[in-house]
């Protein structure tokens, strides 16, 4: 049987795709980013690969897509729901280098909701890692943007 994998970002083009969007908690707390992805025997995406930077003790960990409301391009975002900053540790898998056994993987997506279809939908068609305007989202967030002084008004 063939084995579950992780593409990180650095290594893959496809997880390239997504590597890097924000990740925001259910409060609308941001936890982190997308650095890569678990996918199953078959091919599909299972688990977000997230790197939790936003307080100290900084991790992986590896998110059940099922836990992932919206997915939004626009806004280089992955909303989740039923996992908060504290619940994080308890509800994901710490990711420490080695995948968990296939039967972990499973047990832990059987926690949560099967994933929304639009979810299921865009990890399926990742776009291409560019803005409208041609740059990459990273070269994007580096951009040092003017920050012109307002008028005072009348």
């Amino acid at each position: 049987m063939p084995a579950w994998t992780l593409s990180e970002i650095h290594s893959d083009e496809t997880a390239a795709r997504l590597g890097g969007y924000a990740v925001h908690d259910a409060l609308g707390i941001r936890l982190g980013y997308v650095s890569g992805w678990v996918t199953d025997p078959n091919g599909a995406i299972r688990m977000l690969k997230v790197s939790v930077t936003e307080w100290e003790g900084a991790s992986d960990y590896l998110v059940p897509v099922g836990a992932v409301t919206l997915i939004s391009d626009t806004k280089s975002l992955v909303q989740l729901r039923d996992v908060t900053k504290q619940s994080i540790g308890r509800r994901c898998y710490r990711y420490r280098g080695d995948l968990p056994e296939p039967r972990l993987l499973s047990t832990l997506q059987r926690h949560f909701k099967p994933p929304r279809t639009s979810v299921v939908e865009r990890l399926s068609n990742p776009p291409a890692a560019r803005s409208a305007r041609g740059l990459s989202w990273t070269r994007m967030a580096e951009m040092e943007l003017p920050i012109e002084p307002r008028e005072a008004r009348p």
